[in-house]
């Protein structure tokens, strides 16, 4: 069962094969940060006579490669490219999501290297969830495997044109691609200091190196989490409502006349116009790398 087993991550290094080990670190201007993938898309190298490989049949071996994650689809809408999962076969699609991703200088990456998981709440050995992983339950010799992916630190390095790094999740409190990242630089001594912040992006000065580097940190919102962003009487998303009230403004007013009390079809309007809000917030982020976008302000 995944909470006595230790899962590795198959995809970290994809770009070497990728440009024949001869890798242009110049070439990157961004890095996303994922956790680690789901269960069946890594490999179990502990304990050895369970040891579990790459499954075939996946639709899409590499990062997100899972048939229910609208990761793909969204970032190839939002950089304006045709939805990788659309290849007729496995490789054609991982091919790609490479291709889109060196043609827009992005570095794709996961802080995990190695982690059990288990989902104590939902009793799920399976679970996709980031709060799955590296479960302190597990026997000392699964827990004292696991670890980050350190080889970021040397990407960072190499990568001196590196501008904006993503995270696709948000927070940096608890088992999130943003405070694993932390602990990272933490470890390796390097300095970091923010000077300019909104909710869920902040500019980094950053040591490294030697080298004093700012470098712009963006919190992903997540593809399906439009759906939870509130907008009620009670509670009401503010970067949201700010996108209404400066895009929707008779909209917004009638909402607020009625105390944000929405009626069936003022509900179905309410869902299109967060879709449309999560593109928006996805292209100020990945395409213009606007940190003080709140709804409002963009470029």
């Amino acid at each position: 069962m995944p909470l006595n087993e230790v899962e590795q991550h198959p995809y970290l290094t994809y770009f070497n094969s990728y440009h024949n080990g001869n890798v242009p670190w110049l070439q990157y201007k961004s890095m996303i940060i994922g956790s680690f993938p789901i269960y069946k898309i890594t490999e179990t190298i502990y304990p050895f006579n369970e040891r579990r490989h790459l499954n075939p049949d996946l639709i899409m071996p590499f990062f997100y490669g899972s048939d229910t994650n609208g990761f793909w689809s969204f970032l190839a809408d939002t950089l304006g490219y045709n939805d990788p999962l659309l290849g007729e076969t496995p490789t054609q699609r991982v091919e790609n999501a490479i291709n889109m991703l060196e043609a827009e200088n992005i570095l794709l990456t996961d802080v995990v290297y190695r982690t059990n998981r288990f989902d104590n709440g939902k009793r799920n050995p399976y679970s996709p969830n980031d709060s799955a992983l590296f479960n302190r339950a597990a026997e000392i010799d699964v827990l004292n495997q696991f670890l980050l992916n350190e080889d970021i630190l040397s990407w960072l390095i190499l990568c001196t044109n590196i501008e904006a790094i993503y995270f696709t999740a948000q927070g940096t409190i608890g088992k999130t691609p943003g405070r694993w990242f932390k602990q990272l630089l933490t470890n390796a001594g390097i300095q970091f200091e923010p000077f300019q912040e909104t909710s869920n992006a902040v500019k980094y000065r950053i040591n490294i190196n030697g080298h004093s580097r700012v470098i712009k940190l963006f919190f992903l919102p997540t593809p399906s989490s439009y759906r939870s962003l509130s907008f009620t009487a009670n509670r009401r998303h503010p970067m949201f409502e700010n996108y209404l009230a400066s895009h929707y403004r008779q909209f917004y007013l009638e909402l607020q006349d009625q105390g944000f009390i929405c009626n069936e079809n003022q509900r179905e309007r309410l869902t299109t116009h967060r879709a449309d809000f999560m593109r928006l917030w996805w292209i100020q982020y990945l395409k213009e790398k606007c940190v003080s976008f709140n709804g409002t302000r963009y470029v």
